[in-house]
């Protein structure tokens, strides 16, 4: 086939697309480690903002996950235990793989999770960081390399409803697990372009489920960084028996309960006849 010549077209096309020189007043470095190998003010996320989703986070659930010392995810900060993976959890990923660590993925271990001083209106969450495990190799070039921008997100499971005020979806975090390194932010503040050494994507989120409570053959789910207790919370269930007979999990706002199987059956049917299997 003969290809079709337009008439009367320069006879050279030149394009270039780069990497921007500024952005919002800000410039693209390299950043440097202190003397202990921690990268000090890496932008991670930010409250207050509207996500590259098109998603607000609810600020109190999201500031109490980050800031209670209750919660995994402070627990292994403050313990010296939180690290972050290079690349999010597969989309269709299990309840176990979502709120653990993959040691083969790891990149970087944090040191201290914190907010800018004084806070803006959105104010950045800010992370010492330090590229560690398989992955630290990539993720330390990356940091030091001027014209490229090394992005966080955030990894959590959370409840969603819509809005009508912000006209978004609203989430409110039930369980936050990290940061993970992204080729795109989950935020456009959680980029090397709000580094504090540089001044002059999509988020990991999972709906929580009850079914994601179980397996496929209707066992509980265990986790060995959850009590029984948490993982109940999180999914609106309690344990509960009658005349001293364990039925199951009661799912919290409902006639249901889950019997040791997994099955669902009806509270009321089984109080009233009292045929409990």
């Amino acid at each position: 086939m003969t290809p079709t010549v337009l008439e009367n077209t320069p006879n050279k096309l030149y394009m270039y697309v780069g990497v921007m020189d500024m952005f919002d007043g800000r410039k693209l470095q390299g950043l440097r480690p202190e003397s202990d190998g921690y990268y000090r003010g890496i932008p991670l996320s930010a409250f207050n903002a509207k996500s590259l989703n098109g998603c607000y986070y609810d600020t109190d659930s999201y500031h109490y996950q980050l800031t209670n010392p209750t919660t995994a995810f402070n627990i292994r900060l403050t313990h010296g235990n939180l690290y972050g993976e290079w690349g999010h959890p597969k989309d269709d990923a299990s309840l176990s793989r979502i709120v653990q660590i993959d040691r083969d993925k790891e990149s970087h271990h944090f040191k201290a999770v914190y907010t800018e001083k004084p806070c803006s209106n959105t104010p950045i969450i800010f992370g010492d960081l330090k590229p560690t495990g398989p992955y630290g190799t990539y993720l330390e070039p990356s940091l030091m390399n001027p014209n490229e921008n090394t992005a966080f997100s955030l990894r959590c499971l959370m409840t969603e409803k819509y809005d009508p005020l912000l006209k978004a979806p609203l989430r409110t975090v039930e369980e936050f697990v990290t940061f993970d390194a992204v080729d795109m932010p989950g935020y456009l503040y959680g980029s090397k372009w709000y580094a504090e050494a540089t001044k002059s994507g999509k988020e990991f989120f999972m709906p929580i489920t009850l079914d994601m409570l179980y397996t496929s053959t209707g066992t509980r789910v265990a986790l060995e960084s959850y009590s029984d207790q948490r993982l109940l919370q999180l999914f609106g269930v309690k344990d509960f028996d009658l005349e001293g007979k364990s039925l199951g999990s009661y799912i919290q706002g409902t006639n249901t309960y889950r019997d040791p199987k997994g099955i669902n059956r009806s509270l009321a049917h089984q109080v009233f006849n009292r045929k409990y299997f």
